[in-house]
């Protein structure tokens, strides 16, 4: 499922209402990092090329990892996913958000939104929860100062964004 010889990190799978299967993975580091999207509509029999959702190197990015996936029930895709500096150097840069645009349920994405900054410098493992009817939720770890939980949320299927409020 990877590009070339790329080393990919943290996928994450996830199936949608018609048996469709997503895969986002990360390429941390090097020339191809970014994050990436592949698809199956055969339960896993054959794979789409590798599509990327976002290229790092071309944003001059360090490092780009943990990548969160949703699949809502019109099968619109949503990533978070962690822009940190090179691995082991340093604390994440941020969590940013893109979901996409256009008709999925031929199960090919034909682009992308613009990456959204979810989450400041210092946190990291976002998580991604849908609703049938397009509301996400975005969960993710603070790990400086209060190191808790916080959570925004979208009523509109990722267009808008609530404040951040700490999960007690």
């Amino acid at each position: 499922l990877l590009a070339g010889s790329m080393t990919g990190s943290s996928p994450q799978i996830a199936a949608d209402l018609r048996g469709g299967l997503h895969v986002v993975y990360a390429v941390p580091v090097n020339t191809g990092r970014g994050l990436y999207y592949v698809y199956s509509e055969d339960g896993g029999v054959t794979w789409s090329e590798p599509a990327i959702i976002f290229d790092a190197a071309a944003a001059d990015w360090a490092s780009v990892d943990h990548p969160a996936l949703a699949v809502d029930g019109r099968r619109g895709l949503h990533v978070a996913w962690v822009r940190s500096a090179l691995l082991g150097k340093g604390l994440p840069s941020g969590i940013v958000y893109s979901h996409t645009t256009g008709d999925v349920a031929t199960g090919e994405v034909l682009s992308w939104s613009k990456p959204y900054e979810l989450a400041p410098a210092g946190n990291d493992w976002p998580v991604l929860v849908t609703t049938y009817m397009g509301q996400i939720h975005a969960l993710w770890h603070e790990v400086t100062g209060a190191m808790g939980w916080y959570h925004r949320w979208s009523g509109d299927a990722g267009m808008t964004w609530s404040l951040r409020a700490r999960v007690s």
